[in-house]
C-alpha cells in the first residue's frame, strides 16, 4: 500500500515537472483575451481589444518578445486599422495581407508584461440579418525574461498561452431573407403589421378642421360676403329684433358649433360669438356684430331684404312713366302737325 502511494506521487511531480517547469523553470501561464461588442448593424465599424494578460509569471521577470493572432472572416468584414496598449512598440501588425483573415501583431520589450492592440474593422452592409462572426485568438510566441538560465545558459524561455474567442451577432433589417428560409413569412407578417399600424394612425387621427362652410342669417344681408377665413361681420336690425335666426354648415362633420350671446338683444351694438371646435379640440371664433336700431322699420346699411324689393318696383315705375310721357308728347306733336297742316291749306286757299 505504501508502495503504492510513492509511486503514484513520483508520477504526479513527474507530471507537473514537465507541464510547468523546464530544466528547473517555473514556466508560469499566459492567456489572449479577445473583448468587444457582442452585438452589432450591418455597416457598424466595431473596435476588438486583444490583450495579453500574465495568469502567473513564475521565473519571468518581464515580457521579452510576443506574437499573437486573431482569425476572422475576410468575407464579411474589412480590416481598417489598428493602434497598440500600453506605451510604444517596435514591431508592426500584419493587416492580413499576408494571411487572409488573420490579423497578427508582435509588440517588443515591454516591462510591464502587459500588453495588447485595438483593431478596428467594418461590417459589410450586405451582410444577412442574424449573422454571426466568430473571432478567435491564438499565440505562436510569448518570450519572457527570466533570471534563472535555461538549460542553454540563456535567461528567457517560452510561456505556455491560451487563446479565446468572440461572437458578434449582426443585425440587418433590410437584408433579412438570406440568413433564415422562414423570413419570407415574417418580413411579410411585418410588413403587414406595420402597414396595419399606419393604416390604424391615419383612422385614429382627429381633423383639426374648425372652418364654416356657410354661414347666413334670416331676412338680415352682412356687409360682407361670408368667406370662411374671414371672421367678423355687420348687420342692423329693427328695435323689435329680440333674437336673430343663424344658418351655418361646418366643413367637418365631425366639428361642433356652440352660439353665444342671440338672447334678448338690447339696443345699440350686440356682439353674437359662433364658437366652431373642431374634433381634436381645435376651435375658431366668428362675431357678428348685431346694431339694434329704435325703428321697427328702419334697419341702416341697407341691408335688409325688404328695401331691396322696393328698389325694384321703383325702377320699375320710373321706366313706366318714361314710357307714357313719351307716348303723350308723340301724340300732341302728332295733333299739332294736322292742326299746323289743315290752317296752312286754307291760307293758300283766300291767296287764290
Amino acid at each position: 500500500m505504501k508502495r503504492t502511494f510513492v509511486y503514484l506521487v513520483l508520477i504526479l511531480l513527474l507530471f507537473f515537472g514537465f507541464t510547468n517547469n523546464v530544466h528547473g523553470l517555473d514556466l508560469g501561464a499566459a492567456k489572449l483575451t479577445i473583448t468587444g461588442p457582442t452585438t452589432a448593424n450591418a455597416g457598424d465599424t466595431i473596435t476588438l481589444n486583444i490583450m495579453l494578460d500574465i495568469i502567473s509569471y513564475g521565473n519571468a521577470t518581464s515580457l521579452s518578445y510576443y506574437n499573437g493572432r486573431m482569425n476572422f472572416d475576410a468575407s464579411k468584414i474589412q480590416y481598417i486599422n489598428y493602434e497598440y496598449i500600453n506605451g510604444d512598440h517596435s514591431a508592426v501588425g500584419d493587416t492580413g495581407n499576408w494571411y487572409p483573415g488573420v490579423f497578427s501583431f508582435a509588440p517588443r520589450a515591454i516591462s510591464t508584461g502587459s500588453t495588447g492592440v485595438k483593431v478596428r474593422f467594418k461590417i459589410n452592409d450586405t451582410i444577412a440579418d442574424g449573422t454571426t462572426l466568430n473571432f478567435a485568438t491564438s499565440s505562436s510566441i510569448t518570450r519572457m525574461n527570466s533570471n534563472v538560465p535555461n538549460d542553454e545558459g540563456k535567461y528567457y524561455f517560452d510561456m505556455p498561452t491560451t487563446g479565446s474567442t468572440l461572437s458578434i451577432r449582426v443585425a440587418n433589417p433590410s437584408n433579412n431573407t438570406t440568413s433564415n428560409p422562414n423570413n419570407n413569412t415574417s418580413q411579410s407578417k411585418s410588413n403587414n403589421t406595420t402597414e396595419s399600424k399606419s393604416e390604424n394612425n391615419q383612422i385614429q387621427s382627429k381633423s383639426s378642421n374648425a372652418d364654416l362652410k356657410s354661414l347666413s342669417v334670416d331676412k338680415y344681408s352682412f356687409d360682407k360676403v361670408f368667406n370662411p377665413n374671414t371672421l367678423e361681420y355687420n348687420i342692423k336690425v329693427a328695435s323689435d329684433t329680440n333674437e336673430i335666426d343663424i344658418n351655418y354648415e361646418t366643413e367637418d362633420a365631425k366639428s361642433t358649433v356652440e352660439i353665444i350671446g342671440n338672447k334678448a338683444l338690447k339696443f345699440g351694438n350686440n356682439v353674437i360669438k359662433i364658437v366652431v371646435t373642431a374634433e381634436d379640440g381645435t376651435t375658431k371664433e366668428y362675431i357678428i356684430n348685431v346694431e339694434k336700431t329704435n325703428d321697427k322699420t328702419k334697419a341702416g346699411n341697407n341691408n335688409l331684404k325688404a328695401p331691396r324689393t322696393e328698389n325694384k318696383k321703383s325702377n320699375s315705375n320710373l321706366y313706366l312713366n318714361i314710357v307714357i310721357g313719351s307716348i303723350s308728347l308723340i301724340g300732341v306733336s302728332a295733333v299739332g302737325y294736322i292742326i299746323y297742316i289743315k290752317k296752312f291749306k286754307k291760307n293758300i286757299k283766300k291767296s287764290k
